[in-house]
């Protein structure tokens, strides 16, 4: 979303009390609890309703994305993903009082934009291995 401004996914990623979901995504794995995820998942589990298309650009970033990151485990990703000043954490900061009333909310795509963008350009600019996605 950040390079092409449009998502790779045609469903919303939800603010949890535990951090950002995919809704389809979790119920796919929501079975494996905190063990690791041993096998790979179908791609009829999504809701994607179509067959993926991504230009190489996107495919490019998809595979230095899962370069970087492949590597860390579930509550190393989980506090990257709800760092402050994530989509996450803007998000669940500005339900206040709010998130006691609900266990979900909608991440805004413009927010997840936005902040992304900024991140790959200050891992572009050389700011560290992983700076696109977790200062």
């Amino acid at each position: 979303m950040a390079v092409h401004r449009q998502p790779l996914i045609d469903e919303p990623v939800e603010a949890w009390r535990a951090g950002p979901v995919i809704r389809s995504l979790y119920n796919a794995i929501k079975q494996y609890g905190s063990s690791a995820i041993t096998e790979r998942l179908p791609v009829r589990w999504f809701s994607w309703g179509r067959a993926l298309k991504i230009d190489a650009t996107a495919a490019a970033i998809l595979a230095s994305v899962w370069a970087t990151y492949r590597r860390y485990g579930g509550v190393e990703l989980a506090a990257i993903t709800r760092a402050e000043g994530s989509p996450w954490w803007t998000t669940w900061k500005e339900l206040n009082g709010k998130a006691m009333d609900a266990e979900r909310w909608v991440i805004d795509n413009a927010l997840i934009q936005a902040f992304y963008a900024q991140k790959i350009k200050a891992h572009n600019a050389g700011e560290g291995e992983h700076a696109a996605l977790t200062q």
